[in-house]
């Protein structure tokens, strides 16, 4: 007679604590792929993503990147290159660095600067939050960008 009640009750504790434990799940940075408009496929089969400790002016250089159509996947849409390939566990540009992009072919070098994001976290149900992380503005050499609801994609154009 006890070890059905025991067991009764063992399940309904552990099921309230799994319950509880998701949600409590962390949000990840929000993040955006690069968009590269009306560059020729030679000049864009190859790019060079410097990732800087943020706000010190491109001057603490973290790490180096060469995303290339050989290794990585790039997709053509209309007259933008995608570049979908992931940079750690993120897509290319999150809001913790400051980005410097290179293509060394077209001679074109882009400093993105600025990325902010908003957090926001919604109900997602069964006490689960779920993350939106919209990118909302950032700078492409200088130029602030904003005004959208999400930054997907940040076009850098010829």
């Amino acid at each position: 007679m006890f070890m059905p009640k025991f067991k009764k009750n063992l399940f309904t504790i552990s099921f309230i604590c799994l319950l509880l434990s998701c949600g409590k799940q962390p949000c990840y940075k929000a993040n955006s792929i690069l968009g590269l408009v009306s560059f020729s496929a030679a000049e864009s089969d190859t790019v060079v993503l410097r990732r800087f400790v943020k706000a010190t002016n491109f001057a603490s250089l973290k790490d180096t990147f060469i995303l290339s159509a050989a290794t990585g996947n790039f997709q053509m849409s209309n007259d933008t290159l995608l570049i979908l390939q992931y940079v750690d566990q993120y897509n290319a540009v999150v809001s913790t660095y400051d980005y410097e992009v290179s293509l060394p072919k077209a001679n074109r070098v882009f400093k993105i600067s600025d990325v902010m994001e908003r957090i926001t976290s919604i109900n997602g149900g069964l006490g689960k939050l779920a993350c939106i992380n919209p990118i909302i503005s950032y700078k492409v050499d200088g130029q602030l960008i904003s005004g959208d609801k999400n930054y997907d994609i940040i076009y850098l154009k010829k």
